[in-house]
């Protein structure tokens, strides 16, 4: 994306909305953009666009991706007072048709210029060893155990050690400002110690990409999606056993025949629902 355009493109609509004292267009425009980044952001991240469908609050999915990183790395990458500020707008943006005061869009603003200074690396790219020198003295103790097995009990605690000492200097550079390198090489960590920790042979092997070694949490979405995949796998159930009831007793084929109804005629609803609401969508993400 062209920022340079963007901003100028921005200069004018927000000369233009000051000179008619009309903000709709700006408000819009302030949300769908902070939308638009922070969606680039959970994709590069490895996680699912925002799922305006649902209506997912922007600040919840902030949060998400809060919840993600903190749970595998100890940090966030969100402010707090950005999230909340971003609630207490949001909320009044809806209740008001997009209808914001000037000063809730110079904060809008304001949230979406800090979001674009964070250089969030593509997790989605292979990993390239060389580029990360972050674990080059706990891949010599690692080496050396790997070596001789009989070494490998002895070095085990040393090397866990060492990788403690690692994840706490960067999660605490993390704390005092993002840095993308800095990220990557925690991420990078992170895989290193689950691959140690998890190997089956005397070699640690590092595959695939960054973002396979964040562990992401279900979103409410999906434990929806589940539970109406659920119900509707209960209907069939109930129907199939009053279609056995009736092969075994033909008489009550006229009393049962309209059950037969009332459970599949739901069950196909609930699949059909569940297949182009959620499946699909996340076949997309």
């Amino acid at each position: 994306m062209n920022y340079k355009v963007l901003d100028l493109k921005l200069k004018n609509l927000i000369q233009l909305c000051k000179e008619t004292e009309n903000y709709k267009k700006l408000s819009v425009v302030s949300i769908t953009l902070i939308s638009n980044i922070l969606n680039e952001i959970g994709l590069k991240l490895g996680i699912r666009a925002r799922n305006i469908k649902s209506n997912e609050k922007i600040y919840k999915y902030m949060k998400l991706i809060n919840d993600v990183l903190v749970k595998n790395l100890k940090i966030t990458l969100f402010h707090e007072e950005d999230i909340e500020s971003i609630r207490e707008i949001e909320i009044f943006f809806l209740k008001k048709e997009g209808n914001l005061p000037f000063q809730y869009v110079k904060i809008l603003f304001s949230i979406y210029y800090e979001l674009r200074k964070l250089e969030v690396p593509n997790l989605y790219e292979s990993i390239n060893e060389d580029d990360f020198s972050v674990t080059s003295n706990i891949k010599y103790f690692s080496n050396r155990s790997s070596k001789n097995s009989n070494d490998s009990d002895k070095f085990k605690p040393l090397i866990l050690h060492k990788i403690k000492e690692k994840e706490l200097k960067l999660q605490k550079e993390l704390k005092n400002g993002f840095n993308k390198d800095i990220f990557e090489s925690a991420i990078y960590l992170k895989k290193f110690k689950d691959s140690f920790i998890n190997r089956s042979t005397n070699k640690i092997k590092l595959r695939g990409k960054l973002k396979d070694s964040i562990n992401y949490q279900r979103s409410l979405d999906d434990i929806i999606g589940l539970g109406i995949i659920g119900t509707s796998i209960i209907f069939f159930i109930m129907g199939l056993v009053i279609i056995i009831e009736m092969i075994f007793y033909p008489t009550l084929m006229g009393a049962l025949s309209i059950l037969i109804l009332i459970f599949f005629g739901p069950s196909s609803f609930l699949f059909l629902l569940y297949w182009y609401y959620f499946k699909k969508e996340g076949n997309k993400e």
